[in-house]
């Protein structure tokens, strides 16, 4: 299974330019010499993506786990300067990791990449920190993981290293010592207690030709192992708690007692080593043999199934290219589609634009036609409308060349979202400039309706201003006329009173009319009241007389205008109006036209005489009319 998936990862996943492009990069950073530890480490990754679904990539501190013969407690300059190199890469680290999990959300997407995010996501910890990674099969990284969960376990009991933690112990250098010796390492003490009974019998029987301290120390020792022996029945019988705890506590105990302590604990620990190494040879042996009958397991399986395997292969291969036929095919399609969904949107964001200038254009011609409030509205809104345009047909513009760049389908289909995101904003722009422009229509239309109206009403008010001053010119004319008419008519009265009174005068001296009698026709001039006599009676000492003056106007005004000449003044009735027509010689003024009488005709309509050159008619006329009037009096 994991050969097939290798296969699969090299086609058509194309692995193996990720291999060639870390090692690409290990060889650059290794001619660099100051970043060698890195480009090591990518020579690593490297060989893990050459088949990374049989190997894994480990630190080399793990891999002593399974190979302790390569420990060593001398720290070598190169160790050093590699951590100070991985401590001085994690910025760096922390961007190709992002770069990576990335790469492993996009893997996510796509059915076929799957297996890239298994891959890539054993790399990350590599890809983090590449210093000292390693690359092993991954039955190697099993059984380090293997390990490593034991001694979790062991700490998570509470319970003493076990046979496999003290082996990797004490191959590594690390072994617990139980606290059995606290003096330094190269101490005489330490190197007299590691000799055997030779070597001490030796130094003490040639003083002479070793150190006197050393000598002094092996005669010690040869005299506390002698006193030891006495414990050694009893220290047989102390568990290895009870040894480490005469170690750990040597200011308590004797010397002899510490020093059997210490060898029946370090033969215990060489008899746990010997069974450890046994049981490790019993499932190593165990292991192969259960791995030999795997494979030959495999084998006959294979060997039997190898036609249906190959058919299977072979239908999986045809079907992961066709698969990858119709992605490259459909790939093609979905561009060929948002190219031309970016063709047809950039289209109407032009044909757009070209729409709002006509509308501007259209509404810059009519602003004269409106007022200068409405002007100064309409052409603000047009221009932030314009603005808007210019700045969508610019982005729309730019994010479209960008497509020369582009070679995927999301690029494409990316920009195709944004052109018509930007179709979208100009779309509402349009609708607020041809709602603009119609307000401006009919504002002008109404402008254009109030022009006229305006300028028609300035006609008629020239007109009616012409035609009143005309009236006014004939009214004057008129009172000019009437005026001089009045002027004339009361010289004429005048004229006529002079004349009467001198021919009374004349009369009276005469020895006429000294009884007070008077005749129609004459002047009479007696307790206030002026006229002309138009009736007689007893002998012409009474009848009545007709007012000089005379006034026009409706009945109502005429008949108070004749009460208010004094007590005796009326109106005439009609037949005292037909009576004054008929005296020819009197001395009237005013002998045509409409004269009211106070011979009433109904509510609203009154006798009138109309009175011609040769002749007088009698009408009816109503009272709201105008007509002249005389007032008359007896006397």
């Amino acid at each position: 299974m994991r050969g097939c998936l290798n296969v699969f990862w090299y086609f058509p996943l194309f692995g193996f330019f990720h291999a060639l492009i870390y090692v690409i990069m290990g060889a650059i950073l290794c001619c660099t010499v100051i970043l060698y530890p890195i480009g090591l480490g990518y020579f690593q990754i490297a060989r893990y993506l050459l088949s990374p679904f049989s190997s894994a990539l480990v630190s080399r501190a793990d891999l002593l786990l399974v190979r302790p013969q390569d420990a060593t407690d001398e720290k070598s300059f190169s160790d050093t300067y590699t951590k100070i190199i991985g401590v001085l890469f994690i910025p760096f680290g922390l961007i190709a990791s992002a770069y990576a999990v990335l790469g492993i959300i996009n893997c996510c997407l796509y059915i076929v990449t799957i297996p890239c995010v298994y891959v890539w996501t054993r790399a990350l910890p590599a890809i983090f920190n590449p210093t000292g990674k390693v690359c092993v099969p991954i039955a190697v990284a099993d059984e380090i993981t293997r390990i490593k969960n034991g001694q979790t376990v062991a700490k998570f009991k509470g319970d003493s290293p076990t046979v496999t933690e003290e082996a990797v112990a004490m191959n590594t250098g690390t072994a617990n010592t139980y606290g059995r010796c606290e003096t330094p390492q190269n101490s005489p003490e330490k190197r007299v207690r590691d000799y055997d009974e030779s070597q001490l019998q030796e130094i003490v029987n040639n003083p002479t030709m070793y150190n006197a301290q050393m000598v002094e120390s092996c005669r010690k020792e040869i005299a506390i192992r002698e006193e030891s022996k006495a414990f050694e029945d009893q220290i047989k019988t102390f568990d290895n708690d009870r040894l480490s705890e005469i170690l750990k506590n040597s200011a308590l105990y004797s010397e002899a007692m510490i020093c059997v302590a210490e060898r029946e604990l370090a033969e215990r620990i060489r008899l746990r080593d010997e069974q450890l190494e046994r049981e490790a040879a019993e499932a190593r042996a165990l292991r192969e043999q259960a791995a030999a009958a795997k494979r030959e397991q495999q084998r006959l399986w294979l060997k039997k199934n190898a036609k249906w395997l190959i058919l299977v292969a072979t239908t999986v291969l045809v079907l992961l290219i066709s698969l990858v036929c119709y992605k490259i095919t459909d790939n093609r399609r979905r561009q060929q589609i948002a190219r031309e969904n970016i063709k047809v949107h950039l289209i109407k964001v032009y044909n757009a634009r070209a729409q709002i200038y006509d509308y501007y254009q259209k509404i810059t011609d009519l602003l004269p036609a409106v007022n200068a409030q409405d002007r100064k509205s309409f052409r603000k809104e047009a221009k932030a409308v314009i603005g808007v345009t210019d700045q969508v047909t610019e982005d729309a513009y730019t994010i479209a060349r960008d497509t020369q760049y582009l070679r995927n389908v999301a690029g494409f289909e990316r920009i195709a979202t944004k052109i018509q995101e930007q179709s979208g904003i100009i779309e509402p722009e349009i609708e607020k400039i041809q709602k603009a422009y119609e307000q401006i229509k009919e504002r002008a239309a109404v402008e254009k309706v109030a022009r006229a109206k305006r300028e028609e009403e300035a006609r008629i008010a020239a007109e009616k201003r012409a035609e009143e001053a005309r009236i006014a010119a004939e009214k004057r004319a008129e009172e000019e006329r009437i005026a001089a008419k009045k002027r004339a008519k009361a010289a004429q009265i005048a004229s006529w009173q002079r004349e009467e009174e001198a021919r009374v005068a004349r009369k009276l001296k005469a020895g006429e009319g000294r009884d007070g009698a008077y005749q129609v026709g004459d002047y009479y001039n007696q307790g206030g009241k002026k006229g002309i006599v138009f009736e007689v009676n007893s002998g012409g000492r009474h009848g009545k007389i007709v007012s000089v003056v005379y006034t026009t106007g409706v009945w109502n005004h005429v008949n108070n205008w004749c009460k208010s000449l004094g007590a005796g003044w009326r109106l005439p009735s009609l037949r005292e109006l037909q009576n004054i027509y008929y005296v020819r010689n009197n001395k009237i003024s005013k002998v045509r036209g409409d004269f009211w009488s106070s011979t009433s005709a109904g509510n609203d309509q009154a006798k009138g005489l109309v009175i011609l050159d040769q002749r007088a008619n009698i009408h009816t006329m109503k009272k709201t009319m105008h007509a002249y009037a005389r007032a008359v009096c007896e006397f």
